[in-house]
């Protein structure tokens, strides 16, 4: 990194004397006459340090440096000066408009050690700058892998809550979810005086097409199967897989068996009145249906 240092004091001699001691120490050094050339080359350059004299014609170097601080807070700002000048400038050091108080004379070994240390100080703060903003960043990359982690472990918990509640061939409710949602029809329906009717389907001579047609066109026997149930039932209904080739249907709020019934009809009707085309092949489906009817037929679902 470029040390650049600024030198600003209306006599001449004194920037020139200041630069000869220290120039064998690598800076990069400007020299400014007063308070507005140095405000001028601040806005020109990337400074690090800066020595002003105090007692200038146009501004004070307490002065300058105050405007310094407003406009280049970054810079570390020391002033030179005589021990007459000593209350002002504590004054100055004490708002933090100055880093160090630089004495005429001033020893030449002291002096380059200062402005060392002005320089390591101006680069520290550099340094925690550019860690600030690193850790800034790391942060909000961390938030968004645990927000990220957040979702995925949402998404992962939503999956196993599916694969737990459905059926993976179908996408039908599988037998937990249907005994679930008969416990919940029930406890309504006894609080309702309502009737519910639970209607269990079986598609008949299933394991001689499994065995004729091979796993499949079986599977997606069941599949086109599963879509003409769920195109029969209302809303309200359910309809789910209970494994192999069984379904089961919750009908609540039926006014009584032969609204069943229908719907037991339709079913039948839907499955059989033409051949269902799989991979080719056509195939004629029967089924057998059984209907069990709360609180005719069982007042539980045990």
């Amino acid at each position: 990194m470029e040390r650049t240092l600024l030198l600003v004091d209306d006599e001449e001699n004194i920037t020139a004397a200041l630069a000869r001691q220290l120039r064998g120490d690598g800076y990069t050094i400007l020299r400014a006459s007063g308070g507005r050339q140095g405000l001028e080359m601040l806005a020109e350059h990337n400074i690090g340090v800066i020595i002003s004299d105090q007692r200038m014609p146009e501004m004070t170097g307490v002065e300058f440096l105050g405007k310094v601080k407003g406009q280049y807070p970054k810079a570390v700002r020391m002033v030179l000066s005589g021990y007459a000048d000593l209350d002002s400038v504590k004054e100055a050091i004490n708002r933090g408009a100055i880093y160090k108080f630089i004495t005429k004379p001033w020893d030449e070994e002291m002096l380059r050690a200062t402005v060392c240390e002005a320089f390591e100080h101006y680069e520290l703060a550099q340094k925690k700058e550019v860690l600030a903003l690193e850790i800034q960043a790391a942060n909000a990359a961390m938030a968004d892998i645990s927000l990220d982690l957040s979702k995925l472990v949402a998404q992962q918990n939503s999956q196993i809550e599916r694969i737990s509640r459905y059926d993976p061939l179908t996408g039908l409710p599988n037998r937990l979810s249907l005994l679930d949602r008969l416990d919940q029809e029930l406890a309504h329906a006894l609080r309702d005086k309502r009737m519910v009717a639970v209607m269990f389907v079986n598609l008949d001579r299933f394991q001689q097409i499994n065995d004729s047609f091979g796993h499949p066109v079986a599977d997606r026997l069941l599949q086109t199967v599963a879509e003409k149930l769920k195109g029969l039932v209302r809303a309200s209904d359910t309809v789910a897989r209970m494994g192999g080739d069984e379904f089961a249907f919750v009908l609540p709020g039926i006014e009584d068996a032969g609204a069943a019934g229908e719907v037991a009809r339709g079913v039948l009707g839907s499955l059989s009145r033409e051949p269902i085309t799989v991979g080719g092949c056509e195939i004629y489906v029967a089924a057998s249906i059984g209907i069990s009817i709360y609180p005719t037929d069982g007042q539980d679902t045990t």
